[in-house]
């Protein structure tokens, strides 16, 4: 076999490969039952803060929604799926107790990969749309 067809033959099992792996997390995101449970990690915010680091936890349900906690910062919230992308779940957090300390109105991307959750928060439809954070979730309890 020629040396072209050899790399076109490989190019086009990259391809595949790739497209199936993007199948897999685009349909664990579509089934939230797949992810339901309760996932734990340290959160990163960037700007940071006095508290740049932080535990956190998600409870997710088999419908999809559910809630968050920020234990060492005192506040909570629900997380209401409004849509898929990148590869994951995007959800609405609304911070229910302790406002004094966390922002509310963030969006939440949750990607599954590799047994884990990849968290990300984006303050955009908040009072503080300038902060970002990200985590990687670990399932705790099913």
């Amino acid at each position: 076999m020629s040396r072209i067809k050899v790399a076109a033959v490989v190019a086009l099992s990259v391809l595949t490969a790739s497209c199936a792996h993007l199948q897999s997390l685009s349909s664990a995101a579509t089934r939230p039952a797949a992810m339901a449970g309760t996932w734990e990690g340290t959160g990163i915010q960037s700007p940071a803060d006095d508290d740049p680091s932080w535990p956190m936890r998600i409870v997710l349900n088999p419908q999809g929604d559910g809630a968050v906690s920020y234990p060492s910062l005192n506040c909570g919230g629900s997380l209401t799926r409004v849509g898929a992308a990148r590869g994951g779940v995007v959800y609405r957090e609304v911070i229910t107790s302790g406002l004094d300390t966390c922002i509310s109105g963030g969006t939440v991307t949750l990607v599954p990969a590799n047994g884990n959750l990849f968290w990300y928060w984006t303050g955009e439809n908040s009072d503080d749309p300038e902060v970002n954070a990200s985590a990687v979730l670990t399932r705790t309890r099913d």
